[in-house]
């Protein structure tokens, strides 16, 4: 037989909430991560296809980061066409929010 089992005391009660505030926290970040990847990976793909016009290449797909490898001379449009392929990646992803970009252009890459 089944025993009925006592109410909970406070502290498990507590306890649950503690669980239930968590896992919130995880299912809600779950989504954001997910869509963050998506944007990022939409996002090289543009960039790849623009970059076949250049001689510059991808060299780095970290996170939410994407690396490029350019001559000097076309730094500037390489810089600007990334920035814009992450824009338009977010756009499909959140057509009610506006993503904006950031980067730099070095001379070498620093996580």
């Amino acid at each position: 037989k089944l025993k009925a089992k006592a109410k909970p005391t406070y502290e498990e009660k507590r306890q649950i909430g503690q669980y239930e505030k968590q896992l919130m926290r995880y299912c809600q970040n779950n989504e954001i991560q997910g869509t963050s990847a998506g944007i990022t990976k939409l996002a090289q793909i543009m960039l790849e296809d623009k970059l076949k016009e250049k001689d510059a290449q991808l060299s780095v797909a970290l996170y939410d980061e994407l690396g490029t490898i350019a001559h000097e001379s076309i730094a500037q449009w390489v810089f600007e066409t990334q920035q814009e392929c992450m824009m338009k990646a977010g756009e499909y992803f959140l057509s009610e929010i506006k993503l904006t970009s950031s980067g730099k252009i070095t001379t070498h890459w620093k996580h």
